[in-house]
């Protein structure tokens, strides 16, 4: 297979993080179709199982952001790690996906 440009890499993996983190967080174009003003905690309590984790455990998801950002940033502005063989042949376009 081909390998993708890194710099065309590195802007597809920043422009889907960015929609996924406003649609995380309640800002994208489709989160309101979905939500209609109700956050994790509302449909939490709504919809109760014995399954449902304590609230701490969704902390783990600011973690996984902040390293989401960490790898989309150091892509962006590092040419090093831009080119990267683990970034460009092993993460391609997964990133985005």
């Amino acid at each position: 297979t081909r390998c993708p440009t890194p710099i065309i890499l590195s802007i597809a993996n920043a422009l889907a993080y960015t929609l996924n983190s406003l649609e995380t967080f309640g800002c994208g174009p489709f989160s309101h179709a979905f939500s209609s003003n109700q956050d994790n905690a509302s449909i939490s309590q709504k919809y109760q199982t014995i399954i449902t984790p304590h609230g701490i455990a969704f902390s783990i998801w600011a973690l996984i952001f902040l390293g989401e950002a960490a790898c989309v940033v150091a892509v962006i502005f590092s040419e090093r790690c831009r080119t990267h063989p683990l970034m460009v042949e092993g993460v391609t376009y997964w990133f985005v996906a």
